[in-house]
Formats: C-alpha cells, structure tokens, sequence
C-alpha cells in the first residue's frame, strides 16, 4: 500500500481529488477506501471550517488600505 500511494503522489498530478482517487482504486481499491475514509473523518471532526471562512472572507474581503 505505500508503495502504490508513494507512486501515485510522485507520478500522478492531484489537480482533481475525486479523479486522484478514482485512479488509486483502481490500482489498489482498499488504499483508495481508506483513503476516503480518512478524508470524510477529517471533513467531519477535524477540519476547521471556522478558520476557513475566517480566511476566504479576509481574502475576499480585504481590509481597505488606509495609507493610499
């Protein structure tokens, strides 16, 4: 299994998780669900989503410059 996820994030581009993943399970399909399963517990407890629309508001919203 590591060997196939060293693999896959040496050799195959991640611009598309979902598609990443489609790829791994194919190649190695109890990597790629533990894979999932990591990502959806990380959704669901571990993710900050406070610190993330803190972030994307900052970005979207930047304060005015006061010196221009």
């Amino acid at each position: 299994a590591a060997g196939d996820l060293h693999h896959f994030l040496q050799h195959v581009p991640l611009k598309d998780g979902d598609a990443w993943l489609t790829q791994l399970m194919r190649r190695n399909s109890s990597l790629g669900l533990r894979l999932l399963e990591v990502r959806k517990a990380y959704c669901e407890e571990a993710f900050e989503w406070d610190q993330l629309q803190r972030v994307s508001v900052k970005v979207r919203c930047p304060k005015p410059d006061v010196y221009t």
